[in-house]
């Protein structure tokens, strides 16, 4: 049986958390792009062309880490879904 209350009380802190998260992903979003602009004002061609090899590099290296992130998320849908439609 579910318990009512105990849901709602954990939708709520998810949405809380997720807020949370999307008010620091923006923030930082708007901060690296803003430095990006900088940098490539700043320092040009040269700039473009190092920033896409370390751009590449660090996408290759957090690939792993991100596909088995999002695979827990969509492990942790799945189970919720399971539950309501219970």
């Amino acid at each position: 049986m579910i318990n009512e209350s105990e849901l709602q009380e954990s939708l709520v802190a998810a949405f809380e958390y997720l807020k949370m998260h999307y008010e620091t992903l923006s923030t930082l979003i708007t901060e690296i792009g803003a430095l990006r602009e900088t940098l490539k004002e700043a320092g040009g061609d040269k700039f473009r062309a190092v920033f896409e090899k370390h751009q590449l590099a660090q996408m290759t290296k957090t690939v792993d880490v991100e596909s088995a992130s999002v695979k827990l998320y969509d492990a942790s849908i799945r189970k919720a879904k399971e539950v309501v439609t219970l």
